[in-house]
């Protein structure tokens, strides 16, 4: 027996230098306790101890180490392993999966609370058509809408309004409130509908369990894996040969993080790597929903009101109503939930089961109504490298009770079964339909088979297409569509030419052009398209605008057809929207924005600048401007303005974190600091030349003798020079960097008198 200090490793790390005996097949170490000191917590600290505390057999580091660790632990009952070089004095320990604890990533499960004040968010739409036709004549119509958003974080009035050239309409008012998990409503809004149950306006109040606020299921709403690793190492996760996640990880059981995976339904690779070596490699099939609850936790929902007129401030006569819903998560790939539906005439059951299995989705719902309504539906897809096929079924029974059908799929008894099919494996596409209904009055079925060639040449583009299609009633028609695009810069030329074996312009001819500008001062985006059809006895000319500004979009389409019957047609649509808070009302392009921020960054200088969402976004901006950037709402971000390359204004790198909830834009300012060289003469008059002067700023300093030249950065947040004699400040001299552009300034000579210039 030898007595000697070891070296004892875990997980490739040195922990202490212990005093320990040992022969040629096992180890004591003297403190076991100080060693226990220094290992992970284990599930039973007890056991972990008594075995260190005895002697340990040791195996030989070349048949136990990281990558065999494993097979070692399988061919014995101890979880411990100790490998021990005598000749090196080393000793690594390894403990058993069964010891150690599950680690997982810690996340936040709910969204922060919101801090900031009332915000108020409308979003304007105008639609403006003009027709005019030698058969129909002249036609004017006009759509102006006003969504509104007053909120103030999880609380907000929600308001539609609109006006045709022949109506008012509103649509929803209500008042709605998130509290983690529950979403409570209040006045008119729009029942949610799904596969049975067509959606509805209502007046009343609801309570749901929403999955909004939280933040934990880009984790937890997925597929859990476990894996032990037996020493700090790397887990790398692949889909179809692309790296979607990678990350290092201490020894133990670890739950993986997957947080960065993308929403869906795939199979994965996953391979554990230590030092170098793939230890493990796996094909999993990996599930991810943000809109379901986790595994084994469910999903409520109650409403309760009448039925309204979709448009008009009416209520429905007898139009009560209550609904309350159950749903649960199975486990990753199913999902069930139950409805019931009560109204004043009948009631009604349903439930529905959905499933993602691998390769093989789909979902079935079925309705049961107390006066012989019945209803039933189902679509399933099947996914394999010989394309995607599909079935979609349903059948309808009508019920004695024929009131408040609104909230009822089918009013006649009828039955729908269709198939497709697509294919797509570049540069060939093929697509097939069919679908068989039949109701009380008629029957018929509708097949059409399509397929397309597109191979892409570079600066060019071909795409040859085709169609197929037959029904009971106008039987076989066929199509044949050649396309050519040749691209230029910002401009693509196109030519075509179709064919089809029905109607009166069988053989149509066109081209034209389509083209975008750059980005330039507020104009974000300028496209602008122009074709001319020839047909066999008319011809077709069209043009199209778009304009996105930084405070509006604009899209403008001009078309004409002449021929025996001559037509022209305008429409126009604009877009804008307002936002007001305690810091002022904004005004900015956009359209369906529900949340954003507005990042403002006032500057003298034009200076490009890049904007950073969650350090992985980065927006170009140019100082001086206003830049609106719409964001999902319940989202948590980190917002940075970061100084581009070259550029005349640093920004300070701080980090705004934001909480955005619908209607919520705030404000957030930048200002950037210029840095400039100044350089020129220092005679302070009271001095005797060639006394020592120190010139300072904010950004350094220069030793000089009195009367001759210094060189100095200065920064635009505090432009003032100083003139230092032994430490102490003899005179100051502002600087003016407004009208500077080269970044350098000649000073000449400046004369120090007092203590301020």
């Amino acid at each position: 027996m030898e007595t000697a200090f070891v070296d004892v490793y875990y997980d490739g790390r040195l922990l202490d230098a212990i005093l320990a005996d040992f022969d040629h097949r096992t180890i004591h170490f003297a403190s076991s306790e100080e060693l226990v000191s220094t290992l992970p917590a284990t599930t039973d600290p007890a056991v972990l101890s008594d075995l260190l505390a005895a002697p340990i057999p040791f195996r030989d580091p070349s048949d136990c180490h990281a990558t065999t660790i494993a097979s070692c632990f399988e061919g014995t009952e101890s979880p411990l392993i100790v490998t021990y070089d005598p000749n090196l004095f080393a000793a690594v320990i390894y403990l058993a999966p069964r010891l150690l604890p599950m680690y997982q990533t810690e996340t936040d499960h709910y969204l922060p609370p919101y801090t900031g004040g009332l915000s108020y968010l409308a979003d304007f739409r105008s639609l403006y058509l003009h027709s005019d036709s030698d058969v129909a004549g002249s036609n004017t119509s006009y759509n102006l809408a006003l969504d509104q958003v007053l909120s103030r974080g999880d609380q907000r009035f929600t308001a539609q309004l609109g006006i045709t050239d022949d109506e008012y309409y509103a649509r929803e008012m209500y008042f709605s409130a998130d509290a983690r998990r529950d979403r409570f409503v209040l006045g008119r809004y729009e029942l949610p509908g799904n596969r049975l149950t067509p959606g509805a306006m209502v007046y009343g109040g609801g309570i749901h369990t929403t999955t909004d606020l939280r933040l934990d299921l880009d984790q937890n709403g997925a597929t859990q894996f476990e894996y032990f690793l037996p020493q700090r190492g790397r887990v790398d996760i692949y889909r179809d040969g692309r790296l979607l996640s990678t990350r290092n990880y201490s020894a133990g059981n670890h739950r993986l993080d997957v947080s960065g995976l993308p929403i869906g339904a795939y199979d994965i690779e996953i391979r554990v790597v230590v030092d170098g070596v793939v230890v493990q490699q796996d094909r999993r099939f990996f599930t991810k929903s943000t809109t379901l609850p986790p595994v084994g936790e469910n999903h409520f929902s109650a409403d309760v009101g009448v039925l309204a007129d979709p448009t008009r401030l009416h209520r429905v006569s007898d139009g009560e109503f209550a609904r309350l819903g159950y749903g649960h998560r199975l486990n990753d790939p199913t999902y069930i939930d139950f409805t019931l539906l009560a109204t004043h005439p009948w009631q009604a059951l349903q439930t529905s089961y959905r499933w993602v299995w691998r390769n093989f989705t789909g979902v079935a719902s079925v309705q049961q109504a107390n006066d012989g309504y019945r209803a039933s539906t189902l679509s399933a897809s099947w996914y394999s490298d010989a394309g995607s096929f599909g079935l979609d079924w349903s059948r309808g029974q009508p019920g004695s009770v024929n009131e408040l059908t609104q909230l009822r799929r089918f009013t006649t008894d009828s039955e729908e079964v269709g198939l497709r099919y697509g294919f797509y494996r570049a540069p060939w596409s093929l697509r097939a339909n069919t679908r068989y209904l039949e109701t009380d009055s008629n029957s018929g079925m509708v097949s059409s088979l399509s397929a397309g060639y597109s191979p892409n040449f570079g600066n060019s583009a071909l795409q040859i297409s085709g169609s197929l299609n037959y029904d009971e009633q106008e039987h076989f028609s066929a199509t044949l569509d050649v396309a050519y695009r040749l691209f230029r810069e910002n401009h693509a030329y196109w030519g075509r030419s179709s064919w089809r074996n029905y109607g009166t312009q069988r053989v149509r001819v066109a081209i034209g052009v389509d083209a975008s500008s750059e980005p330039r001062g507020d104009i974000k985006r300028l496209d602008y398209s122009a074709l001319v059809e020839q047909r066999e006895e008319e011809a077709y000319l069209e043009g199209d605008v778009i304009l996105d500004h930084s405070r509006f979009s604009h899209t403008s389409t001009v078309s004409a057809v002449e021929g025996d019957v001559s037509s022209r047609v305008y429409s126009g649509s604009l877009n804008t929207s307002l936002n007001a808070t305690s810091r002022g009302v904004q005004i900015f392009g956009g359209s369906g924005v529900r949340s954003g921020v507005l990042v403002s960054l006032p500057a003298t200088h034009r200076s490009e600048a890049i904007i950073s969402i969650n350090e992985g976004r980065h927006i170009p901006v140019i100082s001086g401007s206003v830049q609106f950037v719409p964001l999902q709402p319940y989202e948590k971000y980190r917002i940075a303005v970061l100084s581009k390359s070259g550029s005349l204004l640093e920004y300070s790198g701080r980090v705004e974190d934001v909480v955005l909830y619908p209607g919520h834009v705030p404000v957030l300012e930048w200002i950037g600091v210029q840095t400039v060289s100044v350089f020129g003469q220092i005679r302070v008059h009271d001095l005797p030349e060639g006394e020592s002067v120190t010139v300072t700023t904010s950004r350094g300093r220069d030793r000089i003798e009195n009367g001759g030249y210094f060189a100095v950065d200065l920064a635009s947040d505090s432009p003032r020079i100083r003139v230092e004699i032994e430490g102490e400040v003899h005179c100051e001299v502002a600087v003016d960097i407004d009208a500077n552009s080269q970044g350098v300034i000649d000073m000449g000579a400046i004369g120090c008198y007092t203590l301020s210039l």
